[in-house]
Parts: C-alpha cells; structure tokens; sequence
C-alpha cells in the first residue's frame, strides 16, 4: 500500500493505489474473499511532513489491518532515488537509521515518529482489536475461510487415505 497519501503515491508512481475506487473499498473486497490483509507502509516520502503517523495509524485502524509493516524510507545505492538524493545534496551515507535529509522534517522526527508509530499499532490491545475487528467486519471473511478449512480437511483426509492405500499395495 505504502502510504495513505495520494500524493507519495502519486511521487512513488504507485498510481494503481489511487485509480479507481478508494483503497478502503479495494481493501474491503480483499477481505470479502477470504483474504486475511498484511500491508506494508513506508513513511519519509518527499510529500511526507509529521502528521503522516498519525495518518498512517488512522488509515491503518480504521482498515483493520492487524498485520501492517512500516518502515522508514531508505535511499539505496544504484537506484534513481539514492542519485536524485545525492543530486540534491540531502544524502547522510554515515547514518545506518536514516540515510538522507527528509524533505519536511528532521530525520530525527522521522526516525522517532516511525518507532512511536510502531509501537502505537502493536500495544497488545491495537493489534488484538484490528485483529477482532477485521474479523467481524466481514461476514464473507469468516464463511470463506471456514469453507477453506471444511475443503483443506476434506482434501487432508482424502490424500491420507491414499497415502496409506499407496503404503498397504
């Protein structure tokens, strides 16, 4: 998903986040079909200022996603970003936490805002009622994965047997 901000969407070229419907109603039909959502976000986009966490956690709440990844944007040697970056003067080769300068804040805002943010969404009771929530906010959710298991037992005893038919010729 990367980021709740159309516009570091628009900056990381993930336009397939954007089009069409919203991506709660993309998320909801992921849902709907038995599909259990782990996201992955990254803050520190050039778009991004300090509100992103809190955006990111609302996003990230009121998605039900229990399983969200989130990490900090980082300017790897060799791609476009690592050279637009060192063009532009904001690279910081020597920091292994945060390697450039972020556009609009400090990078040590992004670095403390990523582990405050962390640690918001996986207290026991954020991560348990997105993991609750997700569950009762789908009905679909719950008879598709109980219909997955009633044919993963059916297939289970069915391949047993032959196995053991295979073992008793």
């Amino acid at each position: 998903i990367e980021s709740p901000r159309a516009a570091s969407l628009v900056e990381t070229k993930k336009l397939q986040n954007i089009r069409g419907d919203s991506m709660a109603a993309k998320l909801a039909r992921i849902r709907d079909a038995g599909i259990v959502v782990s996201a992955g976000f990254i803050v520190g986009f050039d778009e991004d200022d300090t509100a992103i966490f809190d955006e990111q956690v609302k996003f990230i709440e009121d998605n039900t996603i229990a399983q969200a990844a989130l990490g900090m944007l980082t300017a790897l040697p060799t791609t476009p970003l690592y050279d637009r970056l060192q063009a532009e003067g904001r690279l910081v080769p020597d920091d292994p936490v945060c390697n450039f300068e972020p556009r609009q804040m400090t990078r040590a805002a992004l670095t403390a805002g990523c582990a405050d943010t962390l640690q918001r969404l996986y207290t026991a009771d954020a991560f348990f009622g997105r993991l609750r929530r997700n569950v009762s906010a789908s009905p679909a959710l719950t008879e598709r994965r109980a219909a997955l298991v009633r044919k993963t037992r059916r297939t289970g005893h069915a391949w047993r047997r032959q196995l053991a038919g295979t073992a008793a010729s």
